[in-house]
């Protein structure tokens, strides 16, 4: 991308990336994203390379880089993506029926939450990175508020607000802290 473009202004080059590498690292992630450390920074590595270049930003941490960019990891872009994929299964806006995919514990009326919770099932190696298991705790973990969203459009607006960071693996996220002023930074500049 820097050898096609002779402008350096980072705002071209911003929503150069946006449109022509970020879309081939995403593609039809709900299918293949990985859970193992390892992947998931070698994935990352090609933003995190992206945002050194920008002479501007160069000399500046990762995910500060993200922030004046207001951009978010891939890590935690793929992690929406899979749950806006439970979603929509779960609010039959795809031809999946959620039981094919998903076993669930509907807890008694009496407790506090009334949406049915989706059971984790017995991990194996083969399980652990599959669509079906690898974003079960998040989904449980966000509000029923939000799981019942009226739209789809509500869902992710409402899941931008919402700090996941608990539930990303990369190596960038090993400090909680410091992408914790990032995700608020970021969350509150999404459309």
């Amino acid at each position: 991308m820097f050898r096609g473009f002779v402008c350096r202004d980072v705002a071209f080059l911003c929503k150069a990336y946006i449109t022509y590498i970020r879309p081939i690292l995403e593609f039809n992630s709900v299918v293949w994203n990985p859970v193992l450390q390892k992947y998931i920074d070698q994935i990352e590595k090609v933003q995190r390379k992206f945002t050194s270049r920008i002479p501007s930003l160069s000399n500046l941490p990762y995910l500060q880089r993200l922030q004046n960019l207001n951009l978010q990891t891939l890590e935690l872009r793929r992690l929406i993506f899979d749950i806006t994929y439970y979603y929509k299964i779960l609010h039959n806006m795809t031809p999946h029926n959620p039981t094919d995919f998903f076993t669930f514990h509907h807890p008694p009326s009496s407790s506090r939450k009334t949406t049915p919770l989706i059971l984790k099932p017995i991990a194996s190696a083969k399980l652990l990175s599959s669509f079906q298991y690898r974003a079960i705790d998040c989904w449980n973990h966000l509000p029923e508020k939000v799981q019942m969203s009226n739209s789809l459009c509500s869902f992710k607006n409402a899941v931008h607000k919402i700090d996941l960071t608990s539930f990303l693996h990369g190596s960038c996220h090993n400090d909680i802290c410091n992408f914790q002023w990032l995700f608020s930074e970021t969350s509150q500049q999404q459309p």
